[in-house]
């Protein structure tokens, strides 16, 4: 269901963030999927190349503003949206119609487009790149992100991509939330469970924290510098 008095609330609560319908519009196939959206390549309006993922159909629910689509998809933006540095993906601004139309909201993030995608796929094509400094820049990103109050949630090689000069980049923050602010609940994958800390076996993702993203970070960075699987017993 779409109400459209919802749509409109949703722009008031994020003007701040800039609406770019009409100014960015993806190109081609899909390049990635993740759980909740697909990623595509896009042209921004001054023909600069980004990434719009966009939310699968059957996530979207526009029937209420206390929606949980709404809520996640507000919150998202609120926490990406301020956070500025060399390794962290750069948030654009949203699109609610991609392509524009009225008829059905294809609520979706842009952002700077990684050309050397997530980091496994860039190692896989590069073997041969400097894996001491893209897990130095991981942590980086990492400590920034804490120094602003934000936990991460989900860190993983998956969330972590690539740009075109090797620079890796944390992206995906579906999951993270300031310290000081309600937090949004949202169920973990079983690969996610692959780089949990021991106390959210014991506690659930309710206890996620600044701990929690430091021992994530430790099995990415293993996994990035041996190239395997990484298994937490």
């Amino acid at each position: 269901m779409i109400a459209q008095s919802v749509l409109q609330q949703v722009t008031e609560m994020l003007g701040e963030y800039p609406r770019l319908d009409g100014r960015a519009t993806r190109t081609g196939p899909v390049r990635a999927r993740g759980g909740y959206g697909d990623v595509y390549r896009g042209i921004h309006a001054n023909s600069t190349v980004v990434c719009i993922k966009v939310f699968r159909r059957e996530q979207v629910d526009f029937s209420c503003i206390e929606s949980d689509f709404v809520s996640r998809f507000v919150h998202e933006i609120k926490v990406w949206g301020p956070l500025k540095h060399q390794h962290v993906v750069q948030f654009h601004g949203w699109l609610l119609y991609d392509p524009p139309t009225t008829e059905q909201p294809t609520p979706s993030l842009v952002s700077n487009w990684c050309k050397g995608g997530n980091i496994l796929v860039f190692l896989d094509r590069r073997p041969d790149a400097n894996r001491s400094s893209l897990i130095r820049g991981i942590a980086k990103g990492l400590a920034y992100l804490h120094s602003e109050s934000v936990v991460h949630g989900d860190i993983k090689p998956p969330n972590v991509v690539v740009d075109g000069n090797g620079v890796p980049q944390l992206c995906d923050f579906g999951t993270s939330f300031v310290l000081s602010q309600p937090t949004i609940a949202r169920q973990t994958s079983a690969k996610t469970w692959r780089y949990a800390a021991p106390e959210l076996f014991e506690f659930g993702s309710s206890s996620r924290a600044a701990a929690s993203d430091v021992w994530a970070y430790g099995c990415s960075a293993m996994q990035v510098q041996i190239n395997q699987s990484c298994v937490v017993y």
